[in-house]
């Protein structure tokens, strides 16, 4: 989504990516002259969004060129365009502003692993990754299989190097951001808990919770 309108890609609306971080701008919200528009499509060209160009400002404040050649500015590019780019959006930013944060944990348990489910927390934890740029931020995915007594005791051992990750990247302030990814069984209710001959096998909300969280309580 476009950083300015959050608008997305629809019919002739082309966004243009960051090249330093994930964050797109559209070409409705940045006014590049059409005389240009070839020009910033080269795959040589460059593109910093205005959040980035904000970043690095701070303490010398400067135009937006936006497309650089070859490289980013600080490692030589020069600007692409003749002239600065011209906002035809509204970006609102403090002019200092400092990010404070405690450490974060994003834990994602994952019925079977990614390939089972389709779910946006990797992308999430993609976005949410670039606001601790000096960390202070980890992505555990949790793939989970307890249908037998044998994988219950993998899982859990599993599960204990994780927690002693966790707790070293907590230490004694930080948060934890649990997401469970997982189906259920439509007359039950059950949750599923893993395969089993090939065939999904279900159980309760409490016993699939039990299992799961205990360790990490």
């Amino acid at each position: 989504w476009c950083l300015i309108c959050r608008d997305g890609a629809d019919g002739d609306v082309g966004l243009y990516e960051c090249n330093t971080c994930p964050r797109v701008m559209c070409h409705k919200c940045i006014a590049v002259p059409p005389d240009s528009l070839e020009l910033v499509a080269r795959p040589d060209i460059v593109f910093m969004c205005l959040a980035c160009h904000t970043q690095r400002t701070v303490k010398e404040p400067g135009p937006f060129h936006g497309f650089y050649k070859g490289s980013l500015p600080e490692l030589g590019g020069e600007p692409a365009l003749q002239g600065f780019l011209q906002l035809t959006g509204r970006f609102e930013t403090g002019s200092c502003a400092t990010l404070a944060a405690k450490p974060i944990a994003v834990i994602h348990f994952i019925v079977g692993g990614s390939d089972e489910v389709v779910t946006p927390v990797p992308l999430l934890s993609l976005y949410l990754k670039y606001f601790f740029p000096t960390g202070g931020y980890i992505y555990l995915e949790v793939p989970f299989d307890i249908t037998t007594h044998k994988k219950i005791s993998a899982y859990t051992r599993a599960q204990e190097a994780r927690f002693a990750e966790l707790k070293a990247h907590l230490t004694h302030g930080g948060r934890v951001l649990a997401f469970f990814s997982d189906h259920s069984e439509e007359d039950s209710g059950w949750l599923f808990a893993g395969r089993e001959k090939g065939s999904f096998v279900t159980m309760s909300v409490s016993q699939v919770s039990r299992l799961l969280f205990l360790i990490f309580l």
